[in-house]
């Protein structure tokens, strides 16, 4: 055989060797790619189906989320859709509130939703939360001169520019039985880079508590977030709504045995004014429990209705007996998580490096805007 012959047919075989041992190292890849981006996909629609089904299900009863005393075993069938709307993705807040873990007034468990859903085999995790992230800086001096950096971003981290940022602080002055309560609104819009400032310069000298509301909407989308400069103590009540009522709950020993008083109450609606204010009577006192031992899980310490279906912010002013401090305003917001924005920051599990899908939906709540975001997953 010629010697050219010989090297043409050993390259012909170093060339088909090659091939064979590409084919068998990528070939499998191909597969595993292709099984795992059919795995993928039917946990997609899997997610969708179910996100869908949460969303637009009412449950039953139609109204469980506003039973109180709450009882998950009454809840027959799931679903977060408010009763009689008329339109598809508005939730009742009510029913949304019940996933809010460890709400004082009663929250659905993450196994009872699950065998409701009849997903068994899959785990879940679902937020609902604002249409965009609100980041603010704190840079007070004082009570006097407040300075707050704000950044306005989706939850990809895109800035949001022209967006219109509300500051209204709420101070109290003046004695226990002459107190005060004032506002100081300052307004400001998003840059092109999503930020802004907001400096506001308050001529009281004796200011005894403060915090900010801040109220950002966009093209008729809207969300809230709080900013205190002074911490409230989380021992004098948590702030809750259900049914048209505000319920005030025991969160541990409370500061002092002496009378804790409400003097205001502020109920905030979409567009970010007080839709409802309220004047603290002789008849408004905490009642905390006397009792032997810790009170019982959500203790009711104070309840009253309001004519006011889901607000989306409640401000209270008490008058508290400090430990080192003595009598003095104490200033504190919510529903938690409300006053940071959210309805639900995180329910249910998480996926601890399995192979996750996330689905998103815009939702309506009390006339806002939300996104509804679940992941799924395969639990064996």
């Amino acid at each position: 055989m010629p010697t050219g012959q010989l090297y043409d047919n050993i390259a012909a075989i170093t060339v088909v060797g090659e091939i064979a041992v590409l084919a068998i190292y990528i070939l499998p890849t191909i597969n595993f790619q292709n099984i795992q981006a059919i795995d993928e996909q039917q946990l997609l629609n899997i997610a969708q189906e179910t996100l869908n089904y949460m969303l637009l299900s009412e449950g039953y009863p139609a109204n469980w989320g506003s039973y109180y005393p709450f009882d998950e075993d009454s809840v027959q069938s799931f679903g977060l859709a408010l009763a009689g709307a008329g339109r598809f993705y508005v939730l009742d807040a009510d029913k949304v509130q019940r996933l809010v873990e460890n709400n004082p007034v009663g929250y659905i468990s993450y196994e009872r939703v699950k065998e409701l859903l009849g997903i068994s085999g899959y785990g879940f995790s679902l937020s609902i939360k604002p249409p965009f992230k609100v980041y603010i800086i704190n840079m007070s001096e004082s009570f006097q001169h407040l300075i707050f950096e704000v950044f306005v971003s989706d939850f990809g981290g895109k800035p949001v520019p022209n967006a219109k940022v509300t500051a209204t602080s709420i101070y109290c002055t003046g004695q226990v039985n002459n107190l005060e309560i004032h506002f100081k609104k300052t307004v400001n819009t998003t840059n092109a880079a999503g930020k802004c400032k907001i400096e506001q310069f308050i001529d009281e000298n004796q200011i005894k508590d403060i915090a900010t509301i801040f109220h950002v909407s966009l093209s008729g989308i809207n969300t809230y977030t709080v900013v205190y400069q002074r911490i409230p103590p989380d021992n004098i009540a948590q702030i809750n709504y259900v049914n048209n009522t505000i319920v005030l709950t025991q969160n541990g020993v409370p500061p002092s045995r002496e009378e804790i008083k409400i003097k205001k109450i502020l109920i905030y609606g979409p567009s970010g004014d007080v839709i409802l204010e309220y004047n603290g009577t002789q008849h408004d006192v905490v009642t905390y429990w006397n009792g032997q031992g810790d009170p019982p899980p959500g203790y009711k310490i104070w309840s009253k209705e309001f004519p006011i279906e889901n607000p989306e912010l409640i401000l209270f002013v008490f008058s508290a007996t400090i430990p080192g401090e003595g009598r003095r305003p104490v200033i504190i917001v919510g529903p938690n998580p409300l006053w940071m924005g959210y309805r639900v920051l995180h329910y249910g599990d998480f996926p601890n490096g399995r192979v996750a899908v996330t689905v998103r939906r815009n939702v309506m709540i009390s006339g806002m805007t939300y996104i509804a975001e679940l992941t799924l997953w395969k639990e064996i």
